[in-house]
């Protein structure tokens, strides 16, 4: 529950995932910042006896497991029954396709859109713990002008900490999470 997250509770959550991010880059892992943030909330949650696990091995876990399933079934169907017959048939040259300037504008907007969805993610994983412990710190309710702010606060500082760590680390994080 939120009213359990307090200064120490939410730094040793903030703690426990920047340490289990920190240790993927370093050895070269690649991990899911939403898989750290909601294990590390399960730790708590577990330890405080306030674990719902049949929502976490019934809905959360499960989710994790099928839909990069269904990913790739999906990409490897299109792969074999719409581009495979393409490229044999030869009715598109997929080798002059990347130069054509529509498709390159397209391959770098969709990628700034992937680019921001995960940063926003990641930034709404880590400033959540720390809005929701301003929240119950500060004794704010949860709606209104004050709960707005706090939102704001605590995007405002989480979000340059991941400009500061996409400078030292983005160069490593990206050949990771291409390997």
């Amino acid at each position: 529950p939120d009213s359990m997250l307090n200064m120490t509770l939410t730094t040793i959550i903030l703690l426990a995932i920047s340490l289990s991010l920190l240790f993927a880059n370093l050895f070269k892992v690649p991990q899911s910042t939403s898989q750290s943030t909601i294990f590390a909330l399960m730790g708590a949650a577990a330890y405080f006896h306030a674990l719902k696990p049949d929502k976490v091995f019934l809905e959360i876990i499960p989710t994790w497991f099928i839909l990069p399933v269904i990913s790739f079934l999906l990409s490897y169907s299109i792969g074999r029954f719409v581009y495979r017959p393409l490229r044999d048939k030869g009715i598109i040259q997929f080798s002059e396709i990347s130069t054509h300037p529509l498709l390159r504008f397209i391959v770098i907007a969709s990628s700034c859109y992937v680019a921001f969805a995960i940063g926003s993610n990641n930034v709404a994983n880590a400033s959540g713990p720390i809005t929701s412990m301003m929240l119950i710190e500060l004794g704010i309710p949860q709606s209104g002008e004050n709960f707005l702010l706090c939102m704001i606060l605590g995007t405002l500082i989480v979000g340059p900490c991941f400009g500061i760590g996409s400078s030292l680390w983005g160069g490593r994080v990206m050949e990771t999470t291409g390997k």
